[in-house]
């Protein structure tokens, strides 16, 4: 469901790929079914170990001095704690207000992606760098491996999203506690223990 809800963000960032055209047929379906329910649309979801993004990233940084980054990393970004979530979700369900309402939810700080991945390498403890790849040749790359048949962790539709900015849309906002370095040094200590796939 964490997964159902990013996804729901993410369509607001690129209403033409197809597969968040039909989750805005499925939110639409949603709204007719239960007008009164409340749909939250989080930015990046992190914290735990296998969240699919910042855990793969911080496990990736510890085994490599560089990490490629889509384009110049000006995108801005705001993760938010998978417990601040969770307890944004609970909250939701008990306030009248939020009925019928759209809640977009994300971290207390919005970051660049460079600014994301330099964080995550320091928290990490990792000296990974970001280095940045031109997004028009990479995309093209990417596109004519799609055509060959070839499966890749990136798609050439989510590295054209790479130059948006991914920070709350919605009728309404609810902003996580967790700051950013800590949720990282949270997340950090939990792949210690539990490692990136857990």
């Amino acid at each position: 469901r964490l997964r159902y809800w990013q996804y729901h963000l993410r369509r607001a960032v690129d209403p033409q790929a197809p597969v968040y055209a039909r989750l805005i047929e499925a939110e639409a379906l949603v709204r007719r079914a239960a007008p009164q329910a409340a749909i939250l649309r989080p930015t990046m979801i992190y914290g735990y170990p296998g969240d699919g993004n910042l855990s793969k990233l911080m496990a990736a940084m510890r085994r490599t001095p560089f990490m490629p980054m889509p384009g110049r990393g000006a995108a801005l970004q705001q993760p938010i704690f998978f417990r601040d979530l969770a307890a944004i979700a609970a909250e939701t369900l008990f306030d009248p207000a939020a009925r019928g309402s759209i809640r977009a939810c994300a971290g207390p700080e919005a970051v660049t992606m460079r600014a994301l991945y330099e964080t995550a390498a320091r928290a990490a403890g990792s000296g990974a760098r970001p280095l940045g790849l031109p997004l028009a040749p990479a995309g093209a790359l990417l596109g004519w491996a799609e055509k060959a048949g070839l499966r890749l962790p990136v798609s050439a539709a989510q590295l054209r999203r790479a130059s948006a900015d991914k920070t709350p849309r919605g009728d309404a906002v609810a902003i996580g506690a967790t700051p950013l370095k800590q949720g990282l040094a949270a997340l950090a200590a939990a792949l210690d223990v539990d490692g990136p796939g857990a």
